[in-house]
């Protein structure tokens, strides 16, 4: 899932004689957020709900998840 955020770069700064990094709320070491995390927030809920159901049913296999095809209608409709 996107995560609102990308990776900083050096050019990324051009700051002139006396201005001032971006403050922390803002920005993070290495990576800055072009997405409000409060924006994100029902896409994290939802998949952390989706995780569940399925590892209710079934197993973690190659970044996803193995689910016996006898309980798939168990996942699928929620």
């Amino acid at each position: 899932m996107w995560s609102g955020r990308k990776k900083l770069r050096p050019e990324d700064f051009r700051l002139a004689n006396g201005s001032q990094l971006p403050p922390k709320d803002v920005a993070s070491l290495g990576s800055k957020k072009i997405c409000a995390p409060e924006a994100l927030a029902n896409f994290e809920r939802l998949k952390k709900e989706a995780q569940r159901l399925c590892e209710q049913v079934g197993v973690r296999f190659l970044g996803g998840y193995a689910v016996p095809e006898d309980r798939i209608d168990q996942i699928v409709p929620e």
